[in-house]
């Protein structure tokens, strides 16, 4: 039996992380922060640099997505804390999914200057400095 770590948390066995949101009117709503699955992290790279779409992206209430901008009513403090959720759980995953499917041969042009950007974002405030490495599997 292996006692090597294991490459994969919590998070991202059980898909992501439960927490609350806060909106500027005063409501709160219970909400799911996903860690991605493989077969979308293209999208998270899409809006890596549109904080508000990838809170949308990732984000569910009562086991559905949140709809367009809703992020937008959310109150700072809630809209700093999903985002950071929102890049632990998906960005070192999305950059790593980037780099195989450049290894691969795959034209990503596209997606090529966000991986970039990714790797050179600043944290948000409760993020560590950079995402630790994920071990391919």
């Amino acid at each position: 039996m292996s006692t090597a770590a294991s490459p994969f948390t919590v998070a991202a066995v059980v898909g992501g992380e439960e927490t609350s949101a806060a909106f500027i009117d005063g409501n709160t709503a219970a909400v799911k922060v996903r860690a991605m699955p493989i077969r979308r992290l293209a999208e998270v790279l899409a809006v890596a640099d549109h904080e508000s779409a990838l809170i949308e992206l990732v984000t569910e209430t009562d086991g559905k997505p949140v709809p367009k901008e809703w992020a937008d009513q959310l109150t700072d403090e809630s809209h700093l804390h999903l985002l950071d959720a929102a890049r632990r759980l998906n960005f070192s995953r999305a950059i790593a999914w980037g780099d195989r499917q450049i290894a691969a041969g795959k034209d990503l042009l596209p997606l090529l200057g966000r991986v970039s950007r990714l790797r050179t974002l600043p944290p948000t405030p409760s993020s560590p400095a950079s995402p630790p490495p994920i071990s391919p599997s």
